[in-house]
């Protein structure tokens, strides 16, 4: 193949080469690493716990599953990369391989994408009423407010998946972009170029960043206000809590709202750069800053699901002594059984070897009676 191994235009010679490979590897590894270590914690927390009312806790175990789906499709079945400058995304993954169009492979991909976003914000709202039921502010939703406010953003959300099924194409000149020795090295890779246009055009595609751009726009300031509020009403009505269930339903809320944080700053952002990529033309860009942008904008999309769940566990102690208490008496357990088998086993042996020796001596008796007549 033309330059397989020279240099390439924004270093893209370095994800050929190096870059590419690990991080492919990394994403293919952390859904399995969690699928059996932190999720079936967060599902043994859930369900165990007496710290959740019913609501948070549902919404929880929805909230869950749909990251769960989410980083195991974005990790391993697709394990897509961006190919900056280009409008384009690169899918390693084994879903990308076996033929499916590339609108089909757009909408599962941003159906499982957007799923957990509606339970966050029903887990948000629910957490918002809980704080400033007793206190004295106007912005206190009813149930019904509620349900209209989670049901509108689903419905903008659902709206964008079935955006990505109309204006889901490939760039009329995709054919020639390919031969390029920046891109041909992907087509040998066997994976799929979803290519929708050159640096800083992505043509039809366009359409559907921008409506996701527009839906940002009208949801991201809902959930900070209700994140701000909720926080700055916390610190306001800060008293000494005097009960356990207090402390507990505290730090609850306290994990939450750092859990926002973390979806502000590893789903929300990695989202607006990579629009903002799409859009612009960055092929005048230093090659470096180019480069940094492929590496870090969705691999740190990908461990957006890990940290969260990361963050129930370890953030609030409840919730870590109730692990770590179980995988104690779990420990105890096979290590008692162990000892009381090994015990047993003992005993056994010990046993036999002495009815053994009382039967021989049994025996030996009337022999030795003959000799000493």
């Amino acid at each position: 193949m033309e330059n397989s191994t020279g240099r390439l235009l924004y270093n893209l010679h370095w994800d050929r080469d190096y870059a590419l490979d690990l991080i492919d590897t990394c994403q293919t590894i952390l859904p399995f690493l969690t699928l059996t270590t932190i999720r079936p914690a967060i599902f043994y927390v859930l369900f165990k716990s007496h710290s959740f009312s019913p609501d948070i806790r549902w919404g929880y175990v929805v909230n869950m599953i749909a990251l769960s789906l989410h980083e195991f499709n974005f990790c391993f079945l697709y394990r897509l990369q961006l190919v900056v400058p280009y409008a384009a995304f690169y899918c390693e993954g084994p879903i990308c391989r076996i033929g499916l169009p590339m609108n089909v492979l757009m909408v599962y991909m941003a159906f499982s994408m957007v799923a957990s976003i509606p339970t966050f914000l029903y887990i948000l709202l629910r957490m918002h009423h809980k704080i400033v039921l007793n206190t004295n502010t106007t912005f206190i939703f009813s149930k019904r407010t509620q349900f209209v406010l989670v049901f509108a953003e689903s419905l903008i959300l659902f709206i964008n998946v079935i955006a990505c099924a109309v204006f889901t194409e490939e760039s009329a000149n995709a054919e020639k972009m390919k031969k390029s020795p920046e891109l041909a090295w992907l087509v040998a890779r066997g994976g799929r170029i979803m290519l929708f246009g050159p640096p800083g055009n992505p043509e039809l595609f366009g359409r559907e960043l921008f409506l996701l751009a527009c839906s940002v726009i009208l949801i991201a300031p809902l959930i900070v206000f209700l994140t701000r509020h909720s926080t700055r009403t916390m610190k306001r009505t800060k008293v000494a809590l005097t009960s356990r269930t207090q402390q507990t339903q505290n730090r609850l809320q306290l994990v939450f709202f750092l859990q926002m944080h973390i979806v502000m700053l590893f789903y929300a952002l990695p989202m607006a750069v990579m629009i903002s990529t799409m859009f612009i033309d960055l092929s005048a860009f230093p090659p470096v800053s180019l480069a940094l942008l492929r590496y870090t904008i969705l691999p740190l999309f990908s461990i957006e699901s890990a940290l969260i769940t990361l963050v129930f566990l370890l953030k609030n102690p409840t919730n870590l002594k109730l692990v770590a208490d179980t995988l104690r008496s779990l420990s105890c357990g096979i290590i008692g059984d162990r000892q009381s088998s090994t015990t047993t086993g003992n005993f056994s042996d010990v046993t036999i070897v002495q009815v053994f020796n009382r039967h021989t001596i049994k025996q030996r008796k009337p022999y030795s009676r003959r000799l000493q007549k």
